[in-house]
């Protein structure tokens, strides 16, 4: 099973059929651990929610090119899947397998003074993995967290053991939350402080589950305990990577593969490469004054003179799709807005842009009250994280906000597409092979 795990080839033909009993387990830690350090496997975030978001437009004849499940997801149409197999929903339930075949695994392992340590990285690591693929599942396939109704709302199915026989409905959203919750909590406990491992940089640690607490939290609207697990975060770690230090005109990609402000490391994966046809929102790009060291370093020019994304924190041609110290600082600066300490918030807003903009350039942003703040640390959240996976929850949580709320459009051909909030279409649709061999309820996309 360890040598099927670490092939890309052969893990869903693996994942979509019950293992044969008599097929060698895992027994020792360090193959557990090989099987959680397979960042191919357990760090690959859901692409669907960056498809669909405002990042980027394409151009008629780029769009024509594409498969039709992307280009049926680049206008949001009802069906996008058309009776095709969906990624985005196996890979992280393959992502949850792995998890609970690790936890099972080493629940018949002893640990002593001498593995203890390795013991709780690996456990944590899988509570980690499990509750960070629960979390993006819910992001795409569920609606977003309201507190009145989440109990009442659909969630994912919740698979809590490597029993792949066992035939499991979907959760309510409110119930998924509790055991992203719990699994992150359990997770915290147990981690390394900081263990930002050179070479395993997915490993996750104390530092990586305060963000992704803070993160899940932000998303639910819970500010005071979002606010709390960005503050415990940034106290284990709050390095800023300063711009001024690098090179826009390098050939390949701007950032270093080994950022300092990466907190574990994860990507988002995807069927199209991030090229030069992806082209950058033009609003977007226009938000970034001349100053600011984001609009050279994060994008370039294509040979139409069009720009296109460069700023990956991965270093490489894949999106960043994990847990960074300038997300902490943005949900630690948002929460003390909406707490109302405004001068909080913009110390914390000012002391992520410091490191921003171009030396001696830099003018501290002020704020009148609360609302002004929350305002300014939201647009400079949108030009801090494009194109990391996190804007399509930000669509869905600020659309819940009708100051914060946006109608997403697309032009092709002369024909103008519309995702107005709060649609249906944020919530994708399920692989109809799940729903028919299942029996697993159907989401609702018109």
């Amino acid at each position: 099973m360890v040598l099927c795990l670490g092939t890309q080839s052969c893990t869903k033909e693996f994942l979509d059929k019950k293992p044969d009993k008599k097929m060698t387990v895992p027994t020792k830690l360090w193959e557990f651990q090989a099987l959680l350090d397979n960042d191919d496997l357990t760090s690959a975030q859901p692409f669907w929610g960056e498809w669909g978001a405002d990042n980027f437009y394409l151009e008629y004849a780029n769009w024509q090119s594409l498969v039709a499940n992307t280009m049926n997801a680049y206008i949001w149409s009802a069906d996008i899947l058309q009776e095709r197999e969906d990624t985005d929903w196996t890979n992280p339930y393959g992502q949850v397998y792995i998890a609970n075949v690790v936890l099972e695994g080493i629940n018949n392992l002893d640990a002593d003074d001498a593995n203890k340590e390795q013991y709780n990285q690996i456990k944590g690591g899988a509570l980690y993995f499990r509750a960070n693929a629960f979390f993006n599942l819910v992001q795409i396939y569920s609606k977003t967290y309201v507190k009145n109704s989440a109990d009442t709302e659909l969630g994912i199915i919740l698979r809590l053991n490597a029993n792949l026989s066992e035939s499991k409905g979907r959760s309510s959203l409110l119930a998924s939350y509790d055991q992203i919750l719990k699994d992150f909590q359990e997770a915290l406990r147990i981690l390394p402080l900081n263990n930002i491992d050179p070479v395993n940089r997915n490993r996750p640690s104390k530092a990586s589950a305060y963000a992704m607490l803070a993160r899940v939290y932000l998303n639910m609207g819970m500010y005071e305990d979002a606010e709390a697990n960005a503050d415990s975060s940034l106290r284990l770690n709050s390095e800023l990577l300063d711009y001024n230090t690098l090179n826009p005109t390098t050939p390949t990609r701007p950032f270093p593969r080994n950022n300092p402000e990466i907190l574990a490391d994860c990507f988002v994966r995807t069927a199209i490469t991030f090229n030069t046809n992806i082209l950058v929102d033009t609003m977007l790009y226009n938000s970034y004054l001349s100053d600011d060291l984001r609009k050279t370093l994060y994008f370039k020019n294509n040979t139409a003179s069009k720009k296109y994304f460069v700023g990956q924190y991965t270093g490489l041609t894949t999106l960043f799709g994990g847990v960074a110290t300038d997300e902490m600082y943005l949900i630690r600066a948002e929460c003390r807005a909406r707490l109302n300490r405004v001068s909080d918030a913009m110390g914390d807003l000012n002391t992520l842009l410091e490191k921003r903009w171009r030396t001696g350039t830099f003018v501290d942003f002020a704020a009148t009250d609360a609302e002004d703040a929350l305002i300014k640390i939201l647009e400079e959240r949108r030009k801090e994280l494009p194109f990391r996976g996190l804007r399509w929850t930000d669509l869905k949580r600020l659309n819940k906000e009708p100051q914060f709320s946006k109608t997403l459009s697309r032009i092709l051909n002369n024909t103008v597409y519309e995702l107005p909030p709060n649609d249906p279409r944020y919530v994708y649709q399920i692989p109809n092979s799940e729903v028919l061999l299942n029996g697993t309820e159907q989401n609702k996309r018109d």
